[in-house]
């Protein structure tokens, strides 16, 4: 439990943001708060990551390279550990885990050659892995199943993590595959109906009585597991994915983990991430956006872009192997402006909290040390305001600022009263310092 004490919603937001990233948001290697990173994938067919090959991704790694992308990271989901494609099989090819080796015809070497390469250029390897499950067709069933929950759902099986040596198994395992593929973001899910079926099949076993202690000591388990991996690789960052926010829990958060994916819904939906955003915003300063859906066909849409904008930001690698990605580059060097504020500033929404198609929304980002600071500006599609005037938060009385649009381009000097205007369906980026 943790208590804060404060006057305003604003005054309560911001407190929350400062002492979230002091005691809460993980360190990189260097001692700082996490940084943002602009992070870029090689799917390019199949299902998931069932079909790359370790030479395919050094390929494009390059080939993105040399069309200007410049990338914190590169992103393998799940997929790469699959051996052989099953005709139909129920769920997806993907959901036959537990044997974390890389297909040895796919990634001979494993992944350490496309870590290598990254590393050449200051980028990381960000591979996924779902440790707890192992499914009845993996072949390290057999080998593993006194390390397991008694329960059987959804084709799968658990490691019963309050089992001190189920926690020293999966630290070996995934320790090693960390260190052999040269793993330096480790993204963590969890599928299917989620533990708490498990640990009441766990408990059943047991034949004691008792309710809660599986629970407790395969919690206490998991984060054993996870200290067990940072050992294992120092400087290791953590997502914990989890279908998509189901351990967004402040114990969980603070053993050094990200909630990079919140939602498993509404990837399309832009009006619903105006309120996600903002909720983010508030309580967890670090997340991740999914830029494949900011496009109308080949074209980016700047207005769902503006949007979308966050501090680990997946670019559509597809898109910079057009002949023209200038849109693309724009929307790179506008986030690497806007990206530091979202996790180091105080956060301010400066419209109403009525999320809708017929409403403006503005976000301020403010760094009370430099006076400086960036607003998204968003006009949604129904909205009859032709113009939104606004105050900026945190801004010292009667200081002059100097404004410029990252779209535009255009510049102009004003106080803490900014008049926007834009059409409807129109998105900018408006980046604020002390007037010379």
């Amino acid at each position: 439990i943790t208590v804060l004490a404060y006057k305003t919603e604003d005054e309560a937001v911001n407190l929350w943001r400062k002492w979230f990233r002091q005691y809460v948001l993980p360190r990189e290697k260097d001692g700082r708060v996490i940084r943002p990173r602009l992070v870029a994938d090689g799917h390019e067919h199949g299902e998931l990551y069932c079909e790359i090959t370790c030479d395919r991704q050094i390929e494009l790694v390059r080939l993105l390279r040399s069309r200007g992308l410049r990338m914190d990271a590169w992103w393998i989901d799940a997929g790469w550990y699959i051996r052989e494609l099953l005709a139909n099989p129920p769920v997806g090819q993907w959901f036959l885990v537990g044997d974390w080796r890389p297909d040895p015809r796919r990634f001979p070497k494993m992944l350490k050659p496309l870590a290598d390469e990254l590393a050449r250029e200051g980028a990381e390897l960000v591979l996924w892995y779902e440790p707890e499950r192992v499914h009845e067709k993996c072949p390290v069933l057999p080998q593993v199943s006194h390390l397991l929950a008694p329960a059987n759902h959804i084709f799968s099986r658990r490691y019963d993590l309050s089992n001190p040596a189920a926690v020293d198994h999966l630290i070996k395992t995934i320790g090693k595959s960390l260190q052999d593929n040269g793993v330096s973001f480790y993204r963590q899910d969890s599928n299917g109906a989620g533990p708490i079926h498990y640990w009441s099949s766990t408990e059943g076993a047991l034949a004691d009585g008792r309710h809660g202690m599986v629970e407790n000591l395969a919690i206490q388990g998991m984060f054993a597991f996870w200290h067990g991996l940072k050992r294992a690789q120092p400087g290791l960052l953590i997502d914990v994915c989890a279908s998509g926010g189901r351990r967004n829990d402040l114990e969980t958060l603070r053993q050094g983990a990200v909630p990079l994916h919140y939602t498993d819904v509404g990837y399309t939906d832009f009006i619903a991430k105006q309120r996600y955003h903002h909720m983010l915003n508030q309580w967890f300063l670090y997340y991740k956006n999914i830029a494949q859906h900011c496009y109308d066909g080949e074209r980016l849409n700047q207005w769902k872009s503006v949007i979308d904008i966050a501090p680990f930001h997946t670019v559509y690698a597809p898109a910079y192997l057009r002949d023209d990605n200038t849109a693309e580059q724009q929307w790179n060097e506008v986030w690497r402006k806007v990206a530091p504020y979202q996790v180091d500033a105080d956060y301010y929404l400066l419209t109403p909290e009525v999320f809708g198609d017929d409403q403006w929304w503005v976000c301020q980002f403010h760094d009370p040390a430099t006076q400086t600071g960036v607003l998204q500006v968003v006009r949604n599609r129904e909205n009859r305001d032709d113009a939104l005037r606004v105050r900026l938060k945190g801004v010292h009385a009667r200081q002059r600022l100097h404004f410029e649009d990252l779209y535009t381009g255009i510049q102009s000097d004003g106080d803490g009263v900014v008049d926007l205007r834009l059409p409807p369906d129109a998105a900018t980026v408006i980046l604020y310092s002390p007037a010379p």
